[in-house]
């Protein structure tokens, strides 16, 4: 009897395990091309560790235009939220087989990493640098 409530139990266990909202092993082509939510900075001289609200700032890349869009509605001036309301051109460059986001053709913004439905931009300056985390939105 035991037996026969503890195999459905496993496979219930299962099912639920393998449920997720986003998929977790997006490639890069494929990571780039949905809207990203900032959802925290962490780093800096002065220690930051700011977390967002899930929509505050939208980052939306246009792969065929290679346009960044971005919709910054953080109301608090006294906090870094990365870059304001509006349109950038961006390239993604490879140095020594790292991804970095340069945009406007000249502002590098740091390396970017897509780990686990996460997008982490990080400029990688020492003491100094600030590490942003974006989330895949979903409205």
């Amino acid at each position: 009897m035991k037996i026969n409530l503890f195999i459905p139990l496993i496979c219930f266990v299962l099912l639920l395990s393998s449920c997720s909202r986003t998929d977790d092993n997006l490639g890069n082509e494929d990571a780039i091309n949905v809207p990203w939510s900032l959802k925290s900075i962490v780093g800096g001289l002065a220690g930051t560790n700011v977390n967002f609200n899930i929509g505050t700032v939208l980052w939306t890349f246009n792969d065929s235009s290679n346009t960044l869009t971005v919709i910054n509605n953080n109301t608090n001036d006294d906090v870094y939220d990365g870059l304001e309301t509006g349109s950038y051109s961006y390239t993604m460059t490879i140095i020594d087989g790292l991804e970095y986001l340069i945009v406007n053709e000249d502002y590098n913004l740091g390396r970017l990493e897509y780990i686990n439905s996460e997008l982490t931009l990080d400029n990688g300056i020492p003491l100094d640098g600030l590490l942003l985390t974006f989330e895949i939105y979903i409205p």
